[in-house]
């Protein structure tokens, strides 16, 4: 599936935008492309989630639960607020501290 280049960056603007607007400025809403998202929480843990839309792509965000014991949970308990980016049940990327990383196929986070 390919994407233009500059979709890509279009993306990582809207994921930091709804990462900022969930977690950071604590808003109820959040807003995309003009459209407004709830910010729901899990039953279970309480973790903020919002489901939106960027093009035809349906995303989810989803604050890093930080009583797990992965690196993401750790950074999160250190170091603040951490949202992973899902699509179709596939992680994306995470947000934390203004700043995107991912995990590449070897294990290696990058930016």
């Amino acid at each position: 599936m390919g994407y233009p280049r500059s979709m890509f960056a279009d993306l990582g603007v809207t994921l930091l935008s709804v990462w900022q607007q969930s977690l950071i400025n604590k808003k109820k809403t959040v807003e995309v492309d003009g459209e407004t998202y709830l910010v729901r929480q899990t039953a279970k843990n309480k973790l903020k989630q919002v489901d939106f839309r960027f093009g035809d792509r349906e995303l989810r965000g989803l604050e890093q639960n930080p009583e797990t014991k992965s690196r993401w949970a750790k950074m999160a308990r250190e170091d603040g607020q951490v949202m992973q980016f899902l699509e179709r049940g596939n992680m994306l990327r995470w947000w934390w501290m203004g700043r995107s990383m991912f995990i590449d196929r070897s294990g290696v986070v990058g930016g």
